[in-house]
């Protein structure tokens, strides 16, 4: 590049105007920047600058948590190596090429220039930004919804944007990573960015609810050697963990696949990788990034712990993480969960790429700072020499949170507590429950953001509304936490607008509007007897015996009982069901399924209400289930002799009757069996969708 752009002398002649005594006054100035923007930070002499970077590194053999303060790698933006030598010869240069002038009329016309090469001295940059989220792509086939496959629009927040690298965070497609997937719904979207990307590799690359990829080799083959660079040409069980620079940070990406890299032990291959890597790390700011959290909705995932400690030991700033399709930022804590600010590790899940919405913990585990299930997105990191900003980028068309701030690396000073988030709270209108003639209850999420916050419901014949319920505290937290407000005195078959309201101190936010219809008053015999099928829009099943796991995407639902918790599954269904003609009321409900698993013999079933809001398809686990809501019917008996059989449930003769339907709403069910074997059931991946049959007259 060009060092110097031009110089300029002055001359002065000793007695008026003689030319014995020259003063020449070389001026110079480099390209575009001024040597202090060129060298920011940096304010020691040039040979001191210079002395500190060609000093050897020092290694040592184990990882220490009480590290003495190092001295950072320098990137090559900062010092380039032996840049005070390259700039005392260009000055020769200047001096033995150039002649003096003794008048300004002598002065070169056009200014000298000396070229350098681009590793002398080359032109800074802005800090590195990097991009990041899991959990991305859906699977060929599946439908967008307001809640599911935004992965096109969390692409176009990275694309809106100049990020230096991108951070995909494992389960990038789903379900089960094939290559042709990854080509036809991911490379559209995140692939755009390939050439920036540094993935990790997530649980469905491996396998999914009801496939497999073994050794995840559409994963590895669609990103090639960027997915795992210590090994050129690997396509299938590979390491997948790797470590690599950006700007002032040593970036660690690691495999939370376990059983696919031979344990994640301390003592496990991988394990002695990392406290290596680490030991010679001499970075002052440290990411590690992986697919599964540490740090999840019920507590720890102890088989990373070992992972945990030597990360901690290593003084890694943040873990990033997906898995759950929530964002959570947690305070810097120990691996045990104790508060540290001063060298603890930081775990954020971005689980928000675009695939479905999960659950947050309710409550909230120890040390959590900002969280959110309502909001795709991407996490904005800004590595500077010593500290880090980070922002949740929302994609909204699917809400609104934000989140941000700056933290200092360990290296640096230890920056104090910082204060509770507070903003204006944020309000989620979900769908009404319990809806009968007269009166129903109306769902929602508030976030108060750390302030003080009121929440109440509008509703009313039209979307101006006119009906207010009373206010009603959602605390001062920093999460979503459902709220609901029963209403009565409403008209017999009659469409209701509401929204809910939320307000604190620093302002109001509304959520958007939704309707309901009431069932009607009207006399079955002013009504044309008919049927209306619920449409099933989520179905999963839970496993005690894979209790973190979501099987939200399986072609089966699962209930079984054998008087052994660990072994228990229930099948989860919710069906959007329509409100009744004009005039009519409810005569009979069945639960239609097709079999698809069987072992022949007699069977039964029970079946439990359930509230839609308390779970979605892609995120529930046997540990995030909801407890049973009301019982609906118990003892189903029913004979099952081979697969694709058909299967009608009555759900209308017991006791509940239709108090549990929500007519013009979401219907929620669990269905659990006392007895063994498994039932296996089609879900509606399966070929043939559960349906909800309501008749009427």
């Amino acid at each position: 590049m060009t060092l110097l752009s031009g110089w300029r002398s002055t001359a002065s002649t000793a007695n008026g105007g003689g030319a014995s005594t020259v003063q020449a006054l070389l001026e110079w100035r480099v390209s575009a920047l001024t040597l202090p923007s060129l060298f920011p930070e940096h304010t020691p002499t040039l040979l001191e600058a210079d002395m500190k970077h060609r000093a050897p590194r020092p290694l040592s053999n184990r990882v220490s948590r009480h590290r003495k303060p190092r001295q950072r790698r320098l990137p090559s933006r900062s010092w380039p190596t032996g840049w005070p030598t390259a700039l005392a010869v260009a000055f020769t240069l200047a001096l033995t090429s150039a002649t003096v002038p003794s008048t300004a009329e002598d002065r070169p016309a056009a200014p000298v220039t000396i070229d350098a090469p681009t590793s002398v001295v080359a032109a800074v940059a802005a800090d590195p930004v990097i991009a990041a989220a899991g959990d991305i792509a859906c699977e060929p086939g599946a439908n967008k919804s307001s809640s599911k496959c935004h992965q096109q629009e969390t692409a176009d927040l990275i694309g809106a944007a100049s990020y230096d690298r991108v951070l995909p965070l494992g389960d990038e497609q789903y379900t089960c990573g094939e290559l042709s997937a990854f080509n036809s719904e991911y490379a559209p979207s995140w692939g755009r960015f390939d050439s920036k990307a540094s993935p990790v590799v997530g649980d469905n690359e491996y396998s999914g609810s009801a496939c497999t990829t073994p050794g995840a080799e559409g994963y590895f083959t669609y990103f090639k050697d960027r997915a795992s660079p210590d090994e050129p040409g690997c396509r299938k069980d590979c390491k997948g963990y790797y470590s690599y620079d950006v700007g002032a940070w040593h970036m660690v990406a690691l495999n939370s696949e376990c059983q696919n890299v031979g344990g994640c032990n301390a003592s496990d291959p991988m394990g002695t990788w990392l406290a290596s890597d680490l030991a010679s790390n001499q970075s002052s700011c440290t990411l590690a990034y992986w697919h599964r959290p540490y740090w999840t909705k019920t507590g720890t995932a102890n088989q990373y712990k070992g992972l945990v400690q030597v990360l901690y030991d290593g003084g890694v700033e943040l873990l990033l993480v997906g898995h759950n399709h929530v964002y959570t930022r947690f305070a810097p804590q120990t691996p045990n969960g104790v508060l540290d600010r001063a060298n603890g590790l930081r775990q954020i899940t971005v689980g928000t790429g675009g695939v479905g919405h999960g659950g947050l913990a309710s409550p909230p585990l120890p040390n959590t700072e900002k969280a959110d299930s309502s909001t795709f997105g991407i996490l904005s990191l800004t590595l500077r020499a010593a500290s880090y900003d980070f922002a949740f980028v929302p994609d909204r068309t699917s809400g609104s949170f934000t989140d941000a701030g700056t933290e200092q690396c360990h290296g640096g000073s230890t920056p104090p507590p910082p204060p509770p988030t507070q903003d204006a709270p944020a309000a989620t209108t979900d769908a009404a429950s319990s809806v009968g003639q007269t009166s129903a209850t109306l769902n929602g999420k508030v976030d108060p953001n750390g302030v003080d916050t009121t929440y109440h419901f509008e509703y009313g014949t039209t979307s101006s509304y006119g009906v207010t319920t009373p206010d009603a505290s959602a605390g001062s937290g920093n999460a979503a936490t459902p709220v609901t407000a029963g209403v009565s005195g409403l008209q017999p078959n009659t469409d209701y607008h509401y929204r809910l309201v939320a307000e604190n101190s620093l302002g109001t936010t509304e959520g958007a509007d939704r309707t309901f219809t009431t069932s009607s008053s009207t006399p079955p015999g002013d009504c044309s007897p008919g049927t209306i099928d619920a449409v099933d829009v989520a179905d999963t099943f839970v496993n005690a015996m894979r209790a973190d796991r979501n099987f939200g995407g399986a072609n089966i639902l699962k209930s079984r009982s054998e008087g052994n918790a660990s072994r228990e599954r229930t099948a989860y269904l919710t069906f959007d069901t329509p409100a009744l003609p004009s005039g009519c009321q409810v005569s009979g409900v069945t639960l239609e399924l097709v079999s698809q698993q069987v072992t022949s013999g007699q069977q039964s079933l029970d079946v439990y209400q359930e509230n839609a809001s308390l779970w979605t398809e892609n995120d529930l686990t046997w540990n995030t289930r909801p407890p049973h809501g009301a019982s609906i019917a118990t003892g189903l008996v029913f004979t099952l002799d081979q697969s694709g059989q058909h299967q009608s449930f009555d759900l209308f003769a017991g006791s509940a009757g239709d108090d549990w339907l929500t007519l013009g709403g979401l219907t929620s069910l669990s269905l659990s069996s006392p007895t063994a074997p498994a039932k296996d059931f089609e879900s509606k991946e399966g070929g043939t969708a559960p349906v909800l049959r309501v008749s009427y007259g």
